[in-house]
């Protein structure tokens, strides 16, 4: 008995190659026909015949992936499936040509002789051709699927579609034309007016559904309304007298109400001009009340700024005097602005928040001497890049080591220290070194361009006699006006506004 094996890559068409060639080998009891999806297993059947159905890799592609989402990774798999099995059909097919028969489904329509005529040759057998048509499944095929598929095979179509040319150069009855020419596209623009077309009628169809369905609704909801209705008129036809009175009295007291009504509507109307009139007067006086409050709070500032500008200029008449006098007797204190010029060494240059000390770990100032007796040194230190530089400094008079008291907590900070002088020194200089733990570079701890080595930012720096039971001092400069008189004019409860005006520094006792 001669075994035939029809077989193929799954949705190529081999079930229907079967369906199309069982009835004409029932009658053959020495030929046994059988439809198997691919697989290795079956070539090592040395006895058997093989039917390889195939078809161009647009149709198999599109008919694999049916109605599932396409991704890349869809498509990847699926054409490399389909080209391993077209390979393997292949490989066999040059090493048992005689048990092969190469088969493209697309070509058979209208040609059912030629078919069984090359089985016939091929196998040995003898088929009859008679009462023969080959019926494709309509859903195998579908030419805008084909089509579109075709576009999405761009990049994975140059190693399979060589394998499929190959098979058709090679292949038994190959197919008919170009499954990319013009008559498939020609047949998927078709497909795709007679979706269009469809398409436009379904949607037609579905709005009359809807129309006829709604219309039902309202039908019965009419007739449930009517049923309903004369329910009512039933059981007020005995009402009907009353009915007329009580129309009547609501007729007058609508009347009445419509009247009353005009009446509160027009009294609304006048409250609410009245309401509107009052806002206005009330907005009025707050806003001249706002005024008068900023008017009281400039006038205190003003007088505040008068007495700043009157000691500032008794501070430069100090200054000038000191500085034209190396050393005066029994000067009271001495006031250095780092803004302002300094004699000493390892300062940079000044800035509008004071003055940084580097580029060495030790920086020194020179003073006129006080005399002798005890002094308190206040530092006023605007910034530090790292707090433990200003927590460690050390701070030596004329050698000898000053006490310093860390008791601020935040910056800008105002640090005192206290030393004391004997009437048998005769300076008439005195050496201030601060001696710091590091200096730090701006550009290394942040992304800023500054490449000097610092240590800390000074503002000022007091030296006055110690006074028992004496107030704190405070010096207050016109870039500090947001935080030092902020506070000071808190403690004291007194209102007031930051004004505009040039602020000069002022000492609050």
């Amino acid at each position: 008995m001669k075994k035939i094996i029809v077989t193929g890559h799954p949705k190529t068409g081999y079930k229907e190659i079967y369906n199309l060639l069982k009835p004409l080998m029932a009658n053959h009891e020495n030929i046994k026909l059988e439809k198997v999806v691919y697989k290795d297993e079956i070539l090592l059947e040395d006895e058997a015949a093989f039917i390889f159905v195939y078809c161009a890799p647009e149709i198999a592609i599109n008919n694999i992936l049916g109605k599932q989402p396409v991704n890349q990774q869809a498509l990847e798999t699926s054409s490399a499936q389909l080209r391993q099995t077209y390979s393997k059909i292949l490989w066999f097919y040059y090493r048992n040509q005689e048990r092969c028969f190469l088969l493209n489904p697309e070509a058979i329509s209208n040609n059912e002789a030629d078919l069984i005529n090359q089985l016939n040759t091929q196998f040995n057998i003898k088929l009859s051709h008679e009462h023969l048509s080959f019926v494709p499944e309509e859903e195998r095929f579908s030419s805008v699927g084909a089509v579109l598929t075709h576009f999405l095979l761009e990049d994975h179509a140059r190693p399979i579609q060589a394998i499929y040319d190959e098979l058709e150069s090679i292949a038994h009855i190959p197919a008919i034309h170009d499954n990319m020419g013009f008559e498939t596209k020609s047949a998927a623009y078709k497909a795709y007016q007679d979706l269009q077309h469809q398409l436009a009628h379904q949607t037609a169809e579905i709005q009359r559904l809807e129309e006829n369905t709604n219309h039902t609704q309202k039908i019965e909801q009419i007739q449930q309304q009517y049923q309903e209705q004369i329910k009512k008129n039933e059981e007020q036809t005995q009402e009907n007298k009353l009915l007329e009175l009580q129309l009547h009295q609501i007729q007058e007291e609508l009347e009445h109400y419509l009247s009353e009504r005009q009446k509160i509507e027009t009294q609304k109307a006048q409250e609410t001009n009245h309401l509107k009139k009052i806002e206005e007067i009330q907005q009025q006086y707050q806003e001249q009340i706002k005024k008068n409050e900023e008017q009281a709070q400039e006038n205190q500032l003003l007088e505040l700024q008068l007495h700043q500008i009157q000691e500032e200029l008794e501070h430069y008449f100090t200054k000038s005097k000191q500085l034209s006098v190396p050393r005066i007797s029994g000067l009271a204190e001495y006031v250095i602005d780092f803004r302002d010029e300094v004699n000493g060494t390892s300062w940079y240059y000044a800035e509008k928040m004071g003055r940084w000390a580097g580029p060495l770990s030790i920086s020194t100032l020179k003073i006129p001497s006080l005399g002798a007796g005890s002094f308190v040194i206040e530092l006023h230190v605007n910034s530090t890049l790292d707090l433990n530089i200003l927590r460690e400094m050390q701070l030596n008079i004329n050698g000898k080591p000053c006490t310093i008291s860390q008791d601020w907590k935040k910056l800008p900070a105002r640090i005192h220290a206290e030393f004391s002088t004997s009437s048998t020194d005769t300076q008439q200089q005195w050496e201030l070194e601060f001696k710091f733990p590091k200096t730090i570079t701006p550009s290394e701890v942040s992304d800023s361009d500054d490449e000097r080595k610092i240590t800390i930012c000074m503002r000022s720096l007091r030296v006055s006699k110690k006074r028992e039971h004496a107030k704190p001092l405070f010096l207050i400069y016109k870039d500090d006006i947001e935080s030092d008189v902020k506070r000071y004019l808190k403690t004291k409860k007194i209102t007031y506004k930051l004004n505009p005006f040039r602020l000069v520094k002022k000492v609050i006792r």
